[in-house]
């Protein structure tokens, strides 16, 4: 339903859809004057006001200040202000205003192979010294080399002739180029790659080496030489031929030593054998008169050795003795060691007598053990110093030369 009133005055409508009419019977709006003015009087009382009217009337706009000024609400009311401007604020490194003609930018350098760099308040311009910033290239050390660039990359240096590898000289400590070190049958195949032994190297087969007698065992990891079936780690048929340390354990044990087994299964361990080396004769020279019952007198010796501690000495000596006219004497005899009897053995009592036949020569031996408990110089010698029974005047007569027959005999065996 869409009701028209209209007015006894000329040109006056009201449309129930809500518009009002002046000079219109058919309003669009919800005040539609049609031809002549619009008299507004002046305004009065308090509010916010967008338009004015002036004394005679005529309805208009606040006023601006200058051209281009805009309204602006200030908090309170609408008041006319100047248009914001329409470029921006940058500072260094940045350039421009951000319209068309000045877009912003990096500000230029002033030299090539400049930065922006931050000095801790500000960016600025510098050259960044020792990297070749400004020709942009890289610096390199063998056996690395190239620049960095298209036309020159950064590549391993090439070798000399084929096959070579880099090694580490510690020497120099550089990378080296050298040549791999090829033989008894050993190769190297670049293009497989592969280490060639008389054929390939391949894990868990048996690889009997033609010409060369050798063979791996994949299986069991055995090595045999002269055997195509190893039944140990190292199975050698034939002789063994050692230029170095035989080193059980990794001991290589001390000179004059050998190995002594212990069992199946177990490595053998080095221990002190009688050889020449630790085996130390002393002969007398001279004769002897056994005079003294109070000073030992030396008939061998003496001998002189640096001994470790735990050292065993096997002490072994003989001779003769013979009286020293028709009668009889007697004498102690010992092995003595840095003046000293041995704790156990080396020692013993001799007589001889001229009126007796079969005691006129007495032959005498001596043996004993001596084991060394702290390091250090040890010195041996036979002696011997007159006792009892013995006739007044006689002695014995001992040692000499290996022209007589009481010439004496000193042997020491050393048991590190």
């Amino acid at each position: 339903m869409n009701p028209k009133i209209s007015s006894g005055i000329v040109g006056l409508a009201f449309i129930w859809a809500q518009n009002f009419g002046i000079g219109t019977n058919a309003p669009t709006e919800r005040l539609d004057v049609d031809g002549g003015r619009l008299r507004v009087r002046a305004y009065s009382g308090t509010g916010t006001r967008l338009a004015t009217v002036d004394p005679t009337g005529v309805f208009g706009t606040i006023a601006g200040n200058a051209n281009g000024d805009i309204l602006q609400w200030n908090g309170t009311s609408w008041v006319p202000a100047t248009l914001p401007s329409p470029t921006v604020q940058v500072q260094a490194p940045l350039q421009g205003n951000g319209t068309t003609a000045n877009p912003i930018t990096f500000a230029a350098g002033t030299a090539a192979g400049q930065v922006w760099q931050w000095n801790g308040t500000s960016w600025v311009l510098a050259t960044i010294a020792g990297d070749n910033w400004g020709s942009q290239t890289a610096v390199t050390s063998g056996p690395i080399i190239g620049n960095g660039t298209a036309g020159n990359p950064i590549r391993l240096q090439a070798g000399g002739a084929a096959p070579q590898i880099l090694l580490w000289n510690p020497l120099t400590s550089q990378w080296q180029l050298s040549n791999i070190p090829v033989q008894n049958g050993l190769t190297f195949n670049i293009g497989v790659p592969a280490i060639e032994l008389g054929g390939p190297l391949i894990q868990n087969t048996d690889i009997p080496l033609s010409g060369f007698n050798l063979t791996f065992s994949g299986a069991t990891g055995n090595i045999g030489i002269g055997t195509t079936t190893p039944t140990e780690r190292l199975h050698v048929q034939g002789n063994l031929r050692l230029q170095g340390a035989f080193m059980p354990n990794n001991d290589p044990g001390t000179v004059g030593w050998g190995l002594i087994s212990q069992g199946a299964g177990v490595s053998p361990v080095w221990a002190s054998v009688a050889t020449k080396a630790n085996t130390h004769v002393a002969y007398s020279s001279t004769s002897v008169t056994v005079s003294s019952s109070i000073t030992w007198h030396d008939i061998a010796g003496p001998i002189t050795l640096n001994l470790p501690a735990g050292a065993r000495v096997l002490a072994y000596a003989s001779g003769g003795a013979l009286p020293s006219g028709i009668c009889y004497a007697s004498a102690d005899i010992r092995i003595s060691v840095n003046g000293n009897d041995f704790p156990n053995g080396a020692y013993s009592k001799e007589t001889a007598d001229w009126n007796v036949g079969w005691d006129q020569f007495e032959t005498w031996s001596l043996m004993g053990v001596y084991d060394v408990t702290a390091a250090g110089s040890y010195t041996f010698r036979v002696q011997a110093i007159r006792t009892g029974p013995s006739q007044a005047g006689c002695n014995l007569i001992m040692g000499g030369d290996n022209t007589t027959v009481t010439q004496a005999t000193l042997i020491l065996i050393v048991f590190p």
